[in-house]
């Protein structure tokens, strides 16, 4: 018997799934695997990568981290947020815009001036949309390098160049 196929989930808010939700709650990752199950006649395991807040960077890491356990028979959607997200340190992920509400409050005021000054005179939309293309062709490299189905990219956020 093959092993139960899993559906993959990457992403931000627009996928994110709170742990402590309800099991039963009709949240959209659960019913594309229950949708999936259906279709394909077996169970599907439904793993989110998710996390609220979260830029491309940090949607990418998950992927790479998780990459090893992917296997042909599963499926992976992968909700795109925004490019000019960023994942400024490394211990908040889920803060990727400097424009929250306390952001120097919660970063500390060092980080938080790091931040705007990287936004003022580093970040620009030519830069953010190279480095969201290369990540297209890591995860293609590796999507046909491992033999995987190509992955459903849901677009949440407009997307100007």
């Amino acid at each position: 018997m093959s092993p139960q196929s899993k559906l993959w989930i990457f992403g931000d808010s627009f996928s994110y799934q709170d742990p402590q939700d309800d099991p039963e709650a009709r949240l959209w990752p659960r019913l594309v695997a229950e949708q999936l199950a259906g279709i394909m006649r077996r169970p599907f395991t439904l793993i989110n990568n998710s996390l609220l807040g979260a830029a491309q960077e940090h949607t990418w890491f998950k992927i790479r981290e998780n990459l090893p356990q992917i296997q042909s028979s599963d499926y992976v959607v992968i909700t795109l947020t925004h490019a000019g997200r960023k994942w400024f340190f490394d211990d908040l992920p889920q803060l990727s815009s400097a424009f929250v509400i306390d952001f120097d409050a919660v970063v500390g005021e060092e980080r938080a001036r790091a931040a705007e000054l990287y936004i003022k005179h580093i970040q620009r939309p030519q830069q953010d949309f190279m480095d969201m293309d290369h990540r297209f062709g890591w995860l293609d490299w590796q999507v046909k390098q491992r033999s995987l189905r190509r992955p459903v990219i849901l677009n949440c956020f407009v997307q100007q160049r």
